[in-house]
């Protein structure tokens, strides 16, 4: 399988796009992206075998410095096809959709790469051609088995904190909430392509990066991370009141506070699309 080195691109979501044919030759709207996708990668790879033509391509693309990208052209290409709601009748069953059913590429809601394609850890780049269109699917979340492995534990964090009572187990609730959100950061940090290369002292800064970048994470999440962080300290060590620094930090959460912070992180799971726990 051919391999090369190609730019990373810093978005940690799925996308697909339908773009008019018309739009690729005129090299206009999302037609501009198609043309920059065939010029820069996989014009240059198909130069390599030796075709001149392709109809469909799947890029992997790795973690920055992992290893080059890989492609995967036609034959070895596996999507799957999702038709708007009323379009596939039980008639249909055994024919060629286009070509006997009269289905056309407006009737074509989305298209996707099977979850189990190619490398766990790779972003994805799809390209199929069904004239008079292009579509594209992106699945551009990197290291998608540590991400979920992370968001399912952050989860259970949470859950196990929901259990404990906030008036008399402030401190391992505090704690448990500090874990969940550094493991959910963690989360989003891996999903990006230089994201190994974050080390832990650094998580919030390269959170702040991100919000600024792609307006994902919230500001309540970030304000929220900066309290449980402060006050994480003085609620895992039971000598924190007798440090002078960490007199002030030693107050511990209310139950009102708990209450909102944990309603903080279930508004946060369910709005940044960086926290979707990834499906096999």
């Amino acid at each position: 399988m051919a391999e090369q080195q190609v730019t990373r691109v810093a978005v940690a979501t799925e996308m697909f796009l339908r773009v008019p044919l018309d739009d690729v030759k005129k090299n206009v709207e999302y037609g501009i992206i198609v043309n920059n996708i065939i010029r820069t990668l996989i014009k240059l790879e198909l130069g390599k075998r030796g075709i001149e033509k392709f109809r469909s391509a799947i890029i992997e693309i790795f973690p920055k410095d992992k290893q080059p990208a890989k492609f995967h052209f036609d034959d070895d290409c596996m999507f799957s096809m999702e038709l708007k709601e009323g379009i596939l009748k039980p008639e249909m069953e055994g024919k060629f959709l286009f070509k006997d059913c009269g289905v056309t590429m407006d009737d074509i809601k989305n298209i996707s790469i099977p979850r189990d394609f190619g490398d766990p850890n790779s972003a994805k780049l799809f390209v199929v051609r069904f004239d008079p269109f292009f579509f594209l699917f992106f699945d551009l979340r990197y290291n998608r088995q540590r991400v979920k492995a992370q968001l399912t534990r952050a989860k259970e964090y949470i859950a196990a904190a929901r259990k404990l009572d906030p008036k008399t187990e402030h401190a391992p609730i505090c704690d448990m909430l500090w874990a969940a959100m550094e493991m959910m950061a963690q989360a989003m940090i891996l999903s990006l392509p230089d994201g190994e290369k974050t080390k832990a002292h650094d998580k919030l800064e390269r959170l702040e990066e991100i919000r600024k970048g792609l307006a994902i994470v919230s500001d309540d999440f970030m304000d929220l991370f900066a309290q449980i962080s402060e006050k994480r300290p003085a609620a895992r060590y039971p000598d924190a009141s007798s440090n002078p620094s960490w007199q002030e930090r030693s107050k511990p959460l209310s139950p009102e506070e708990i209450a909102a912070a944990l309603m903080k992180l279930e508004k946060e799971f369910e709005s940044n699309v960086m926290l979707k726990i990834p499906v096999d």
